[in-house]
């Protein structure tokens, strides 16, 4: 898995800055030194009495029901702020970061920075495997001891924050079938237990195929007030068949 096979999806990887690129794919993404009242991420996630803060503004914001509810949608957010961005910024230039503890998180803008320097001098593989396996474990631990959320919720969150970076490939129709061999692969170098925390389902109509996620436990959105029980449309609470029927709904036009 390297940053070639991903940016080789589509001519828009390839063109312009890391970050007119990451913009591209999403533009909250960024990749820029962090602010100066930006906390180091290794003592932000060890950090029980701000999660706790966070789920409890969280909770009363939304009426969340529980905090284990409120939780749950709160390691949703910080999993993508956090791992979607530092995989995509991986995806397009082939560099880890190191050490990931010293990267700074903004709390206010939510947004991942860099103190020391923008990426470490090791561009092993391997070494990005391990970053992102660092921030990921930090991130079930503080939420997994806090407020006892499922592993499943919590690695299924993950895993979908993770694979954002190919999600946002939808508008460029890029081959279904291509992206999930690179999704496959990918979190091959994880373990099972996240890795197998989400199924790919790919739709094929005529010559377009599709890749979407299925998550293997539902992250609880739906119990949130106002939501009128409304699943997400990655829940395994649907069926499969239901999914797949609004994939092709979303996906594929209706021929007259």
């Amino acid at each position: 898995m390297n940053e070639l096979t991903f940016c080789s999806l589509h001519p828009v990887l390839q063109e312009g800055s890391l970050e007119s690129r990451l913009a591209k794919l999403n533009p909250a993404w960024c990749w820029q030194p962090a602010s100066e009242d930006a906390q180091p991420l290794g003592r932000l996630l060890k950090d029980d009495v701000f999660a706790q803060q966070a789920v409890l503004t969280f909770q009363k914001a939304h009426q969340a029901p529980t905090a284990k509810v409120a939780a749950s949608l709160v390691h949703k957010q910080w999993v993508a702020h956090l791992l979607s961005p530092l995989v995509a910024v991986h995806l397009l230039s082939g560099r880890p970061i190191s050490p990931w503890q010293q990267l700074g998180y903004d709390v206010q803008a939510s947004r991942l920075g860099w103190t020391t320097q923008p990426f470490g001098e090791n561009e092993s593989p391997a070494l990005f495997f391990d970053t992102v396996t660092g921030i990921a474990n930090a991130c079930f631990a503080l939420f997994r001891r806090n407020f006892s959320v499922s592993p499943r919720i919590l690695w299924s969150n993950t895993a979908l924050a993770m694979a954002s970076p190919w999600s946002r490939l939808q508008p460029f129709e890029v081959d279904g079938n291509v992206i999930n061999r690179q999704l496959v692969a990918f979190f091959s170098h994880f373990p099972p237990s996240l890795a197998q925390s989400v199924q790919w389902l790919t739709i094929t109509q005529g010559d377009k195929t599709v890749c979407m996620p299925r998550r293997l436990s539902c992250c609880l959105k739906y119990a949130l007030p106002g939501k009128g029980k409304a699943l997400c449309g990655t829940c395994q609470r649907r069926s499969e068949a239901e999914q797949v029927a609004l994939i092709n709904q979303r996906f594929f036009k209706q021929k007259a």
